[in-house]
């Protein structure tokens, strides 16, 4: 991440703890698989790390994250976890939903840093779910 960018703030997660993103009012669930992240770095050229220090700086191109939208999506139909019809979503459509919605390529650009700072650093297992945190502990000081 860039000097300057702060921490990716908390991501659009849904009530069963799937990473989410809102496209024309319906909520579609997103899967960074280890297949899919395979996809979008094949398609787009780019590594994981290139794309995720594309996103924090916002220089991500609307076909690139209609690309990793799409192979997230397509992770999550053939998963079971959204509807079978996600698993041939095209990265063409997703692209003109994301630029049809308010705010654009910036906003779910914005939503997608999370996701690929997540995928980069471990954040998710091979199957595209996301880790369990782990439990902090807290010791009390010396008074």
């Amino acid at each position: 991440m860039s000097d300057d960018a702060e921490a990716p703030a908390a991501a659009p997660v849904s009530a069963s703890g799937e990473f989410t993103l809102t496209l024309e009012g319906a909520e579609h669930v997103l899967r960074p698989s280890h297949k899919a992240i395979d996809e979008f770095e094949t398609e787009t050229r780019l590594s994981l790390a290139e794309l995720a220090a594309r996103a924090d700086a916002r220089t991500l191109k609307l076909r690139e994250v209609a690309i990793i939208v799409a192979a997230c999506m397509r992770a999550a139909g053939r998963d079971g976890s959204a509807p079978a019809a996600y698993a041939q979503v095209k990265p063409e459509a997703v692209a003109a939903l994301i630029y049809a919605e308010t705010g654009g390529v910036m906003v779910v650009t914005m939503q997608l840093r999370t996701l690929l700072w997540l995928a980069q650093t471990g954040g998710y297992t091979a199957e595209g779910f996301r880790k369990p945190q782990p439990a902090t502990s807290q010791t009390n000081a010396p008074g």
